[in-house]
């Protein structure tokens, strides 16, 4: 499933993943053959000058030495030459006026695994790391997750004792078991009940059809960032006759602008209208007059109060969830 904050996601996988892990093993993989800066082996420089050399296209040339920064007298080798350079003790001179001989001590080497590496073209190498970096990511996603705190301590009868046909009617809505939204509910009376009796109205008991209802609700949470909402109704949505490719559609429809014309082929004419109809609900709260003139193609009068409500309660619903950060239920 996703959800809102991509932006949020990214960062995190660029300051997770990629940057310490991708940027690291790109270097190291480097170390052999460079696809650029190239510098002819018979260049003179003083032994101790640094030759800080510009970027150029990669060409296949035999006659280039490549790296990406050269000082006299110090040459990024391997193991195995990919310039036809051997290594005995000390590095040859490359040509009679190439550059000084140096310690092979001091020289940087590549191990037998990067050495093969090194070959591998840049981008293939940056694929590679990239694509490991984001499984890395989803696989932190799905099994380090700490489910936040609640801020309101869950309601007890030993806490605060409630009309024991209240808690029984909330119980026989709920099909036997409090929902951690009810242990919030539960500390005010007169909130569990009203809430109990108009929400309960609002999701089982209206004209509309149920399909879109549950898409203006899941449009709801998905665009506020409840995920206890999204977490109930996506499935109702499916057992309402809803579509997993819809579900799919929703989320690219969010990821862009919502409160604009909808367009999407996986989701009907209707679906398209209450996803936009929802949005700007959400977002804006002021309706666009040629909207809700093309809902009022499809819905009656009461259909359209019931659609309105439905998606009004769920806002009022997200914000309660979030405020208090009520999780869904393990």
């Amino acid at each position: 499933m996703k959800v809102p904050g991509r932006s949020a996601a990214v960062a995190r996988l660029l300051r997770t993943w990629v940057v310490p892990v991708c940027l690291p093993v790109i270097s190291v993989l480097r170390c052999g053959a460079h696809t650029e800066n190239l510098i002819r082996p018979d260049t003179e420089m003083a032994v101790g000058q640094p030759a800080v050399l510009s970027r150029a296209q990669p060409q296949a040339t035999a006659g280039f030495v490549q790296h990406d920064e050269v000082v006299a007298g110090t040459l990024h080798l391997g193991e195995t030459d990919v310039h036809e350079v051997s290594l005995s003790g000390q590095a040859k001179a490359l040509s009679p006026r190439g550059v000084h001989t140096m310690d092979s001590h001091s020289l940087p080497r590549c191990n037998s695994w990067t050495q093969r590496a090194c070959a591998w073209p840049a981008d293939a190498v940056f694929t590679a790391c990239l694509t490991t970096a984001l499984w890395l990511f989803y696989q932190s996603t799905m099994t380090s997750h700490t489910p936040t705190p609640p801020r309101i301590t869950p309601w007890t009868p030993e806490l605060k004792p409630q009309p024991a046909e209240l808690v029984d009617t909330i119980l026989a809505r709920r099909k036997g078991r409090l929902l951690n939204l009810d242990h919030v509910l539960l500390w005010s009376e007169p909130v569990a009940r009203g809430w109990n009796t108009f929400m309960g109205h609002v999701r089982t008991g209206l004209s509309v059809e149920r399909k879109w209802l549950e898409l203006g609700i899941c449009t709801v949470a998905l665009l506020t960032g409840a995920h206890y909402e999204y977490h109930h109704h996506r499935p109702d949505f499916l057992a309402a006759g809803g579509q997993p490719q819809e579900l799919d559609a929703l989320e690219r429809v969010l990821a862009a602008d919502p409160c604009q014309p909808v367009n999407d082929p996986d989701l009907g004419s209707v679906e398209r209208l209450i996803v936009q109809y929802a949005a700007q609900i959400t977002r804006q709260i002021q309706v666009d007059d040629t909207l809700f003139a093309a809902l009022q193609q499809h819905l009656d009068t009461t259909g359209l109060v019931e659609l309105t409500l439905s998606i009004s309660a769920y806002n009022m619903v997200a914000r309660v969830l979030i405020a208090t950060g009520i999780q869904p239920e393990d």
